[in-house]
């Protein structure tokens, strides 16, 4: 029997999407208004306050799918867009390791505490198994969720130091662009959400496309499976 498809994929994900994006307009807004107190409060604790913002972000990768995109702005304003880009690119680069870990380590058990056994077999499938590496750099651009990375530990045999490059290949321009983006003015802002939000959902469309089309073929390997047990 056929693995049904995951039909609430894109209004779940453009839910999701507009959210985020909503946050981090919320966040810029405040971030600049504020700022002044936000770095004098800050100020006291040093690095420290550096490092704890990569631990958010790190642990926003681990336990898919909370997003810490809205708090760069946040981490714009205090330490300015490029240590802003620095440390976002760390945290989420680790815990994507990290998730990959796990899922390579505990498989089944420690994914299905995020989605649905019926999903992950339907986002497998949407793996290509050519050039695997550039299509996780360009999916770590395009699609800033960790579930990516729970799915590439789960399904695929890329090894350790693939997955970690490509993973930061794909996450410094994310990271950089809203960066610096959150400093900009308020339409800026929006152009580059907007932009981001079209290539997201052109990217999921094309996901579902690919899980459409593997799904319309199983039933027929299936029936071609039976024809040739019932000819033995």
């Amino acid at each position: 029997m056929p693995t049904p498809l995951p039909h609430n994929l894109r209004a779940r994900d453009v839910f999701g999407a507009v959210l985020v994006g909503v946050l981090f307009v919320g966040c810029a807004y405040l971030s600049v208004k504020y700022q002044d107190t936000l770095r004098s409060a800050v100020s006291t604790i040093g690095m420290w306050g550096i490092l704890v913002y990569i631990a958010i972000a790190f642990f926003s990768t681990v336990i898919a799918p909370i997003s810490s995109t809205p708090l760069i702005p946040i981490a714009s304003a205090l330490w300015g867009p490029v240590i802003a880009g620095i440390a976002t690119t760390v945290g989420w680069t680790t815990g994507s390791i990290v998730a990959f870990y796990l899922a390579r380590s505990f498989g089944y058990t420690w994914v299905q505490r995020f989605t649905g056994t019926q999903e992950l077999q339907g986002y497998g499938r949407a793996i290509p198994e050519r050039n695997l590496f550039w299509s996780v750099v360009f999916v770590r651009i395009v699609l800033p969720v960790d579930l990516i990375s729970y799915l590439l530990g789960l399904f695929t045999t890329m090894r350790m130091g693939a997955y970690a490059l490509a993973t930061l290949l794909g996450t410094l321009p994310f990271a950089f662009i809203f960066a610096y983006a959150a400093r900009m003015p308020l339409w800026v802002q929006g152009a580059v959400l907007a932009a981001a939000g079209s290539i997201m959902l052109a990217a999921f469309r094309r996901i579902q496309t690919k899980l459409a089309a593997t799904v319309d073929q199983e039933p027929e390997t299936h029936a071609a499976r039976t024809d040739n047990d019932a000819s033995r």
